[in-house]
């Protein structure tokens, strides 16, 4: 049977890093997670979360460099033949977990990597950017893509400072540009970089990546990650906030200039 760790680095994630952890914690064999000076509750909400299998190292992180030194560490102290990028806006769903898991289950040792799409919410949880907003290019594709599973392979480091690293091969060449090696797994994680994701006045960084947009309506509830309707910490937000009123009319009035774009460019 697969087994997978996961590598998560977080900064200011206190309404979602749960809700991440929690989602995948069942699926995985052991769960990596560094702090980044977090100013709120992120820390003290990753350790409510008791379970052996999550390692925890808080403060550690200085520099660009120190963020590629934490993954390289991290890949030392992986023993699974697989490792998983987690982010602490990323939740998913059961469904696409196994699915995942019967993949690299099947992938041939020339699979290096694994490709696949994000769900990027604007404005709340109900609502998500149309594909065509996504500009990643992956395997002849155009979208909201990314790798998030990589084979852990002799020689095999990240290289480069964030947010520029990459995971690369005992040559120095990145694996996201070697196609031959990657496989596209056609499903979807809920990726929540766009809404409010921490209270901390510090986390400028947060507040930067807020979209106002009116996406798509996400049509059955069931579509939802399961862990969205588990009790999460009391210090946590709800994830079924929608968003107020403020936000929902500034979305409206940038929502035609941006799709409008979309289409010219």
């Amino acid at each position: 049977m697969i087994k997978i760790t996961t590598h998560t680095i977080v900064k200011n994630e206190e309404n979602w890093v749960w809700y991440s952890l929690m989602s995948v914690k069942d699926a995985v064999e052991r769960m990596l997670v560094f702090d980044d000076h977090s100013t709120d509750h992120t820390a003290e909400i990753i350790k409510m979360i008791k379970d052996p299998k999550i390692k925890f190292d808080s403060g550690s992180l200085n520099s660009p460099e120190d963020h590629t030194r934490a993954r390289n560490t991290m890949i030392r102290e992986t023993e699974t033949d697989w490792f998983m990028l987690l982010d602490g806006d990323e939740v998913w769903n059961e469904k696409t977990l196994r699915a995942l898991r019967q993949l690299l289950e099947r992938a041939g040792p020339e699979i290096y990597g694994v490709a696949m799409r994000t769900r990027n919410c604007v404005g709340d949880i109900y609502h998500y950017l149309p594909e065509e907003a996504g500009n990643y290019r992956l395997l002849g594709r155009k979208g909201h893509l990314t790798i998030r599973a990589y084979r852990k392979l002799p020689g095999f480091s990240w290289r480069g400072n964030y947010p520029l690293e990459a995971y690369t091969d005992g040559e120095g060449r990145p694996v996201n540009n070697q196609e031959e090696h990657l496989r596209f797994f056609d499903a979807y994680y809920w990726h929540l970089t766009h809404l409010k994701r921490s209270g901390s006045r510090e986390s400028v960084k947060g507040w930067r990546k807020r979209k106002y947009e009116i996406g798509i309506t996400v049509g059955d509830k069931a579509e939802f990650p399961e862990v969205f309707s588990l009790p999460g910490p009391e210090i946590a937000p709800s994830p079924w906030v929608k968003m107020d009123d403020g936000e929902y009319l500034l979305s409206m009035l940038a929502t035609p200039l941006k799709r409008l774009k979309r289409k010219l460019l």
